[in-house]
């Protein structure tokens, strides 16, 4: 199906990090770090998602006053945080709304799928505890697609480095676009919780690496 639709190019610079694998791999991390170097340089960024999850389609620009995690998804309400964020099933229009709206470059974080727009670039993000798991496509596996299909078509990957485990992963082969190791680093928010009981919950797709990350 993918084959059959045509990707355009947006007004603006594009940068997609997505994944190949289902869930928990640290993609929104990745994204908010790209975002934050982006506007050290004094480049107006905008996040543009599918708002998983979410009720609206879209465009529609996040509130985080007015919208909940039911009407734009949890990730969403994240990114927002952090600068201007979009959410859109037609990621067309939302990067073309963020464009009207002032931005000048979107980082779409997630969508490496989504054949609608040309991404400049794509970046995945591999979790280093999990790989690509057995390396089949669901619902045999983890992948989202075929393994070497994917990795042709990122110009990066981001080796995320397990805080908990052995990193289960080593390059493969077939990879042929640059890869670039990373590790969570807890942020100088994080400091004031030391020494204190606290209750952590979460619900990503690995929740140990959170809870790694809160003890580190």
């Amino acid at each position: 199906l993918n084959g059959l639709i045509r990707p355009v190019h947006a007004s603006i610079p594009i940068i997609c990090v997505g994944n190949l694998t289902v869930g928990g791999t640290g993609k929104t991390p990745v994204a908010l770090a790209i975002a934050k170097h982006l506007k050290a340089l004094d480049k107006k960024v905008h996040f543009l998602t599918r708002g998983y999850r979410g009720r609206l389609s879209g465009p529609v620009a996040v509130d985080p006053i007015t919208h909940s995690a039911v009407d734009v998804g949890d990730e969403a309400l994240l990114l927002a945080r952090a600068a201007p964020t979009w959410i859109a099933r037609d990621r067309t229009k939302g990067a073309e709304a963020a464009a009207a709206a002032g931005a000048a470059i979107v980082v779409m974080g997630d969508g490496f799928q989504n054949p609608s727009l040309i991404k400049d670039p794509a970046i995945l993000v591999v979790d280093g505890g999990y790989g690509f798991g057995n390396g089949r496509i669901l619902p045999s596996g983890p992948l989202r697609e075929n393994l070497a299909r994917g990795l042709s078509r990122a110009h990066a990957v981001v080796f995320l480095e397990d805080p908990i485990a052995d990193n289960v992963i080593q390059r493969p082969p077939q990879a042929t676009p640059p890869w670039f190791g990373a590790r969570f680093v807890p942020g100088h928010e994080a400091f004031r919780l030391a020494g204190q009981r606290v209750v952590a919950f979460a619900g990503i797709g690995r929740p140990q690496k959170f809870f790694a990350t809160l003890k580190a």
